[in-house]
């Protein structure tokens, strides 16, 4: 099994026709064929997501990505599920440099608060029911 009731990782690759389940840590393979429509792709899920997922859907699943770093849809019978990827280090983005040392801050100009009195008064609309 890949996957237990602990989180864990698995690498979902889609090529040739097959789908391939495996660790990161390459304690673990599977291989199933598929039908594959686009270019290959890979992504890395949860592996207690997408085995509740796969429970969830429970037989043949559609399963819909865009590359890696974007949700994952499930889809069987009108049923729709979601299941967000996990980035890898390589994949997560950068975060902003902080700003040199020797640079001093830009002090930003203090605006005075109106008085109460130059405040134009708004007229409230009446609520329009809202179709849900």
């Amino acid at each position: 099994m890949l996957a237990d009731s602990k989180s864990y990782p698995i690498d979902l690759t889609f090529d040739n026709g097959m789908v391939m389940l495996s660790s990161p840590d390459d304690k673990g393979r599977a291989v199933m064929p598929a039908d594959i429509e686009g270019e290959v792709n890979k992504v890395r899920l949860d592996g207690k997501y997408l085995a509740d997922a796969l429970k969830a859907c429970s037989g043949m699943v559609d399963l819909k990505l865009t590359d890696g770093k974007t949700p994952v849809l499930f889809q069987v019978d009108g049923y729709l599920l979601v299941t967000m990827p996990m980035l890898t280090n390589a994949e997560k983005p950068e975060a902003e440099p902080a700003p040199a040392e020797d640079t001093e801050p830009v002090a930003e100009a203090e605006a005075e608060p109106a008085p109460a009195e130059a405040k134009p008064k708004r007229k409230r609309k009446a609520k329009e029911p809202v179709a849900v």
